[in-house]
């Protein structure tokens, strides 16, 4: 699915990932406005290497609790707020729906999925899609992460 809609970026920089299994970041699309996901990318400042089960997923239900993060136009003449809700870290997670793509991410390794037109991951009005680690890490570690998405 090509798009032909408004690119937007949003990202956390240096946040403790905590201890617990949690969504990283969470994009809900508005009621109007559906989005494909072009990039994620994720680091973290880890010096001794742990592999953490790293998934992205469709949620059927909104998170609560966590931060907002502000969605930034990557186009300067962009000068429409995104519509989409961008979530990092929320306290409860939403319902799990289905997984899309699962990894055992080593996290002194950048984690980066660019996809491919045909592969970009669609979220409908009123869907959630999250970076999530599946499996509670053992120790906290700061991470950064970005997503870069097109709202149709």
């Amino acid at each position: 699915m090509a798009g032909q809609g408004l690119m937007y970026s949003a990202n956390i920089s240096g946040v403790s990932s905590g201890t617990a299994s949690t969504d990283v970041i969470v994009l809900g699309t508005s009621s109007a406005v559906p989005v494909l996901i072009h990039e994620i990318r994720m680091t973290s400042a880890a010096t001794t290497d742990v592999r953490l089960n790293l998934q992205i997923c469709r949620r059927s239900t909104a998170p609560t609790g966590g931060t907002t993060v502000t969605a930034r136009a990557l186009n300067s003449r962009n000068t429409v707020a995104a519509a989409t809700t961008v979530t990092s870290l929320p306290a409860t997670p939403g319902t799990i729906g289905n997984i899309l793509e699962a990894e055992q991410w080593s996290v002194l390794v950048p984690y980066s999925r660019i996809y491919t037109p045909d592969e970009r991951i669609y979220i409908p009005i009123s869907g959630f899609l999250a970076l999530f680690f599946a499996t509670a890490p053992g120790s906290a570690s700061t991470i950064s992460a970005d997503v870069f998405f097109e709202e149709l």
